[in-house]
C-alpha cells in the first residue's frame, strides 16, 4: 500500500468514528460528552510518556470507550516488548493506527527556522512574519494497555485523574482566562461571542448559566476564536455562515473548548448547537481530511493558550519574588 492510499485509509477510517461519536451524540438528545472520564482524561504513553495530540485524543478515548478498556493508556509494540510485556495472542491484529503531526517552519529565503519559531512559541510569542509553516506527518501502531499482559504494575493508572475540586477548578479556569490576558466582556443576556474586529469576548453573566461546565464551555469556545486573530494565530476570518470555513472554524472552537475544559477538570460535553452538529457531519462526509484539520489547528490554539498562560505565570511570579524580598 502507497503512501497517499495508507493515509486516505486513516483519515477515511477515523471521520468514520467521529461521525459515530456526533450522530449519537445526537440520538441521545445531544447529552454526550467529547471524554470519558474513565482512567487518564487524555491518552498517554506511560513509557515514553508521550502524550497524544490532536485528532488521536478523540479517536484513542472513542476506542477505549467503545471497547470498554480500564484504561486510556497506549504503546507501541516495540515498547511493550522492551519492558517484558506482550501484547496478548488474541490482540495482536487489533492494533489502533495513530497519526504524529508536527510542523517545520521556514523563513522567507527557505531557510529551516522550526528550533527558533518553536522556542518563540514555547515562550507565549507568535510565529514571525513571513514564516511558513509546513505541516508534515506519519503513521503507527499502538496497543491499549489492557491488550496487553506481564507489563510492570508502575504503567498502569492508579486512579481517576479527573480529581479536581470544584473550589480548584473555578480557581483554575479563571487564573487561566486571566493570564491569557484576553479582553472579556459580560453583558447581561447577551449571547456568547467573540467579535473579532474589537479583538473582544462578550458573554452574559456567569449566574444566567445553568451550571458551570456550560458556562466555561463556552467562554473557553470564543477563546479558541480569540487566539485566531490575525496577531495571533492568524486564523479568523469573517466567513459566511453557511460555509464550510465557517464550519470548519466553529469546529476548531469546539475542539479547543473540550482539550482546555478537560484539562482544568469540567465535563466537557458536546455542543447541544444543532445547526453546528449538522454543519460539521455535512463536511465530514464530505471531505474526510476535515477533522485532522481542524483537531490540528484546535491543538495548536490550546498549546499556544497554555504557552501564553505559562509565560504569564512565570512573569508573574519572578514580579512577586522580587517585591518580597
Amino acid at each position: 500500500m502507497n503512501k497517499n492510499n495508507k493515509k486516505f485509509s486513516l483519515y477515511e477510517e477515523t471521520t468514520k468514528q467521529i461521525i459515530e461519536i456526533l450522530e449519537s451524540h445526537k440520538a441521545s438528545g445531544f447529552t454526550n460528552n467529547w471524554f470519558s472520564t474513565r482512567s487518564d482524561i487524555f491518552p498517554i504513553n506511560p513509557i515514553s510518556g508521550t502524550k497524544y495530540r490532536g485528532i488521536n485524543i478523540f479517536y484513542l478515548c472513542f476506542i477505549a470507550e467503545m471497547k470498554g478498556y480500564s484504561q486510556n493508556r497506549w504503546a507501541t509494540w516495540n515498547q511493550i516488548i522492551e519492558q517484558g510485556g506482550n501484547v496478548k495472542e488474541n490482540e495482536a491484529k487489533n492494533y489502533t493506527r495513530v497519526t504524529y503531526f508536527s510542523f517545520v517552519y521556514k523563513d522567507e529565503r527557505g531557510k529551516d527556522v522550526t528550533k527558533l519559531v518553536n522556542e518563540i512559541l514555547k515562550k507565549g510569542g507568535d510565529i514571525p512574519e513571513g514564516v511558513k509553516s509546513i505541516p508534515y506527518d506519519k503513521y503507527y501502531r499502538v496497543y491499549n494497555l489492557d491488550q496487553c499482559e506481564n507489563l510492570p504494575e508502575s504503567l498502569y493508572a492508579k486512579q481517576n485523574t479527573l480529581c479536581f475540586s470544584e473550589f480548584d477548578k473555578d480557581e483554575l479556569a479563571e487564573e487561566f482566562l486571566t493570564l491569557t490576558e484576553a479582553k472579556i466582556n459580560y453583558v447581561e443576556n447577551h449571547i456568547p461571542c467573540y467579535r473579532a474586529s474589537t479583538d473582544e469576548i462578550i458573554m452574559p453573566l456567569a449566574r444566567q448559566y445553568k451550571g458551570k461546565e456550560h458556562y466555561y464551555s463556552d467562554i473557553m469556545h470564543e477563546l479558541g476564536h480569540w487566539t485566531g486573530h490575525q496577531s495571533r494565530l492568524n486564523r479568523e476570518k469573517n466567513y459566511n455562515r453557511k460555509s464550510k470555513e465557517y464550519a470548519f472554524e466553529e469546529l476548531i472552537a469546539e475542539l479547543f473548548s473540550a482539550f482546555v475544559c478537560a484539562g482544568l477538570g469540567f465535563t466537557t460535553q458536546i455542543t447541544n448547537n444543532a445547526a453546528y452538529i449538522e454543519s460539521w457531519l455535512t463536511n465530514l462526509k464530505s471531505d474526510v481530511k476535515f477533522v485532522y484539520k481542524a483537531s490540528k489547528d484546535a491543538q495548536i490554539a490550546a498549546e499556544f493558550a497554555q504557552n501564553r498562560v505559562e509565560a504569564r505565570y512565570t512573569v508573574n511570579a519572578l514580579k512577586e519574588a522580587k517585591k518580597n524580598k
